[in-house]
């Protein structure tokens, strides 16, 4: 099934221009999203002609060595203001650094605990945060540091995070000042009735939800899908945001 394009305007307090981006999550390459697949999604994006793209994790399931034109063509994201990556709990599992170095060398910006401010035409238009996923506290590397990925961000601008998990957001209270997260990993529960049983896990399962009176959280449904290439009731999607002034 094709992923659905998904149009969501987001009002951010402080924003001095308007901008779009694209979120895309979970497409999980690998299996039996090989490089046609990777293609059609990677063209579909950049038609849509977003100022920035953003990557929130689980997009590649696999070691790089075994799907180098997938990763090739997903080379082939453009964006004016750049494309952006943080990690999701899958990346872990297939030689997370050889994976990261990859898309460096293809020019994708892994946020590493860390953050950008983005400008257009001259203007700043936020502040771009991302952490490593959770998991990399199981694993003990690579662990999601909220404080240090928000050091020396320009107060005066919003701040959106990028965080695989939507739980990462139980660890953004109203004093971090983040006004949005992205997240994915749900698959928005992918084939009903899972995702009551995802809900037992993670506090938000798809769509916009108001995490605080400061901070708005996105869970993007997956862009792919993991386990059997079905998707009953979440189907799967492309985020194309529109930033607006509040």
């Amino acid at each position: 099934m094709e992923p659905k394009i998904e149009k969501v305007k987001i009002p951010l307090e402080g924003l001095k221009a308007l901008f779009s981006a694209v979120q895309v999550s979970d497409l999980h390459i690998g299996g039996l999203i090989e490089e046609n697949v990777v293609r059609r999604i990677v063209g579909e994006v950049n038609s849509l002609g977003a100022d920035v793209i953003f990557l929130t994790g689980d997009i590649i399931d696999t070691e790089v060595s075994n799907v180098p034109k997938a990763i090739e063509e997903l080379s082939k994201l453009q964006a004016p203001l750049g494309v952006f990556f943080v990690t999701g709990n899958h990346e872990f599992f297939h030689n997370i650094g050889e994976l990261l170095a990859v898309l460096k060398s293809y020019g994708i910006r892994v946020l590493e605990n860390e953050n950008v401010i983005l400008v257009k035409n001259g203007e700043k238009l936020v502040n771009l945060a991302g952490v490593y996923d959770l998991f990399g506290r199981k694993v003990g590397a690579l662990e999601p540091d909220l404080m240090r990925a928000l050091e020396g961000r320009e107060e005066t601008l919003p701040t959106i995070l990028l965080a695989h998990q939507p739980k990462f957001a139980l660890e953004v209270d109203e004093a971090k000042g983040v006004d949005l997260i992205l997240s994915g990993h749900t698959h928005g529960g992918q084939i009903f009735p899972f995702g009551f049983l995802v809900m037992l896990d993670q506090p938000y399962l798809a769509g916009l939800y108001q995490h605080s009176p400061k901070t708005k959280i996105y869970v993007n449904r997956g862009t792919g899908f993991w386990g059997p290439p079905m998707c009953i009731l979440a189907r799967a999607e492309i985020t194309h945001f529109e930033f607006v002034a509040e």
